[in-house]
C-alpha cells in the first residue's frame, strides 16, 4: 500500500468517523493489573500538621488512626523499587459522608481523593495511580474537606498484561481497502502514534484550511489524516458548511 492510497483509506476512515485526531483500534485484551507484592505504612506514623492528631481506635490495623478534621497536612514517606507506575491503596473513612482530601505525589498535585462514609471497619480503596520514582517518595495528603479518619496506605506496583493489536475485523464483509488499513493499524500498535489533524468548526477564527497549510508550509507535506465535522450537515442544525464536499476533494 503506497502512501497515497494510505492517505486516502485513513481520510475516509476519518470522515465517517466524524473525528480523527487520533487512531487506536481495540486490542485482544484490555490493560489489567495483575497481582505484585505492595508495602503497607501506617498513616499514624506518618509526619503530620495542623489538627491532624493520632487516635486510639482498636478496628484500626495498627490500633491506631490518623484524624483529620478542620486542617493539615498528612505525609508519608514510601519506597519504590524502580521508576514506574503504581496504585495508591488507602484505608479510610468519611466521618459523616464522603469526603475529598488533595492529593501530592513529591510535592506535585496528583488531583483529588475521594473517602467514602465509613462505618469504623477502614475498607481499602485505590485512591489513584502515580508514577513514582526509584527510591524515596513522598505521599501528601492536604486538607480539603477534612473530617477523615486514616488506617493505613499501601503503595503497590502496577504490572500490565502484554497485549497486542488485532487485525480480524467485526465485519466479514468489509472491503479490501478497510482490512488494509486495519492491518496497518494493528501493526503499530504498541509501537507509535497515529496522528492527524482535525479541522476547525465553522465559527472558528480562520477558514478550513489554515491548519492544513500551516502543517504543509512547516513540514512539506499534508497530514495524512484528517477529521472532519458532519455537525453542520444535518436538517437540525440548518447551516451546510460544505462538509461534504470537503471530503470529496480531500479523498480525490
Amino acid at each position: 500500500m503506497n502512501s497515497k492510497d494510505l492517505r486516502r483509506i485513513c481520510s475516509m476512515t476519518a470522515a465517517l468517523a466524524l473525528t480523527a485526531s487520533v487512531f487506536s483500534i481495540y486490542p485482544q485484551a484490555e490493560p489489567a493489573s495483575v497481582q505484585a507484592a505492595s508495602a503497607k505504612y501506617e498513616f499514624e506514623d506518618a509526619e503530620f500538621t495542623g489538627t491532624v492528631k493520632v487516635d486510639k481506635d482498636s478496628a484500626a490495623s495498627g490500633g491506631s488512626i490518623l484524624y483529620m478534621t478542620e486542617d493539615g497536612t498528612i505525609t508519608v514517606t514510601v519506597n519504590a523499587d524502580a521508576d514506574g507506575m503504581y496504585d495508591i491503596i488507602m484505608a479510610a473513612d468519611g466521618v459523616g459522608g464522603g469526603k475529598q482530601q488533595n492529593l501530592y505525589v513529591n510535592d506535585t498535585s496528583a488531583g483529588n481523593i475521594s473517602i467514602a462514609e465509613g462505618s469504623g471497619d477502614y475498607k481499602p480503596f485505590t485512591a489513584a495511580t502515580v508514577k513514582l520514582n526509584k527510591g524515596k517518595n513522598t505521599i501528601k495528603i492536604s486538607k480539603s474537606w477534612g473530617w477523615t479518619k486514616f488506617d493505613y496506605l499501601e503503595v503497590k506496583a502496577r504490572v500490565y498484561e502484554t497485549v497486542s493489536g488485532s487485525a480480524v475485523l467485526s465485519n466479514k464483509k468489509a472491503t479490501k481497502e478497510t482490512q488494509s488499513l486495519m492491518n496497518y493499524l494493528a501493526s503499530v500498535y504498541g509501537k507509535h502514534t497515529v496522528s492527524g489533524q482535525q479541522e476547525i468548526y465553522k465559527y472558528g477564527p480562520h477558514d478550513f484550511e489554515t491548519e492544513f497549510e500551516y502543517i504543509k508550509d512547516t513540514t512539506g507535506v499534508y497530514p495524512a489524516i484528517r477529521g472532519f465535522d458532519f455537525l453542520n450537515t444535518n436538517p437540525l442544525y440548518g447551516s451546510d458548511d460544505g462538509t461534504t464536499d470537503r471530503i470529496i476533494e480531500w479523498w480525490t
